[in-house]
C-alpha cells in the first residue's frame, strides 16, 4: 500500500476517534447538566438557649445554689455536647464552637446552616 494511502486512512481513523471524542465529552455534560444538584443549606437565625444535651433532655440536673451558665459548662465538661433550645426544639451546633462556651446558658441568636443534624453555626450574639 502506498504511503499517501496509509497517510488518508490514519487521517480518517483519527477524525472519526475525534469526532467519537467530542460526542462523549458532549453527552457527559449534558447528562451532568440534568442531574440534580445539592442545594447549599441556607443561612437562617435561629434564637434560643445555649445549654447542654444533657440538660435539654432532663437527664441532668442542676445544684440548687448554681448558676445555670456554671453548671452548663460542668455538665459539657462531663461529655455532654452543646446544643441550642428553641422551645420544644433542641439543634445540635457544630462550626465555630470555640465562640460557644462565652454563651453558655445565655439567650443567643445564631446564624448558620440549618439542616436535620443541627445548626452549623456561622456567628452567634447574646440576645
Amino acid at each position: 500500500m502506498p504511503a499517501a494511502t496509509v497517510l488518508r486512512h490514519v487521517s480518517r481513523i483519527a477524525v472519526v476517534v475525534a469526532l467519537s471524542v467530542t460526542t462523549l465529552s458532549a453527552s457527559d455534560v449534558a447528562a451532568d447538566s440534568n442531574r440534580p444538584q445539592a442545594s447549599p443549606a441556607a443561612q437562617s437565625k435561629v434564637s434560643g438557649t445555649l445549654t447542654c444535651a444533657a440538660l435539654a433532655s432532663g437527664s441532668y440536673k442542676c445544684n440548687k445554689n448554681q448558676p445555670r451558665w456554671s453548671c452548663t459548662l460542668q455538665c459539657v465538661r462531663q461529655g455532654s455536647a452543646y446544643v441550642l433550645q428553641d422551645g420544644g426544639k433542641v439543634y445540635s451546633v457544630s462550626g465555630q464552637t470555640s465562640q460557644v462556651e462565652h454563651f453558655a446558658a445565655d439567650s443567643v441568636v445564631v446564624t448558620g446552616e440549618v439542616s436535620d443534624a443541627g445548626i452549623n453555626i456561622r456567628s452567634i450574639v447574646k440576645r
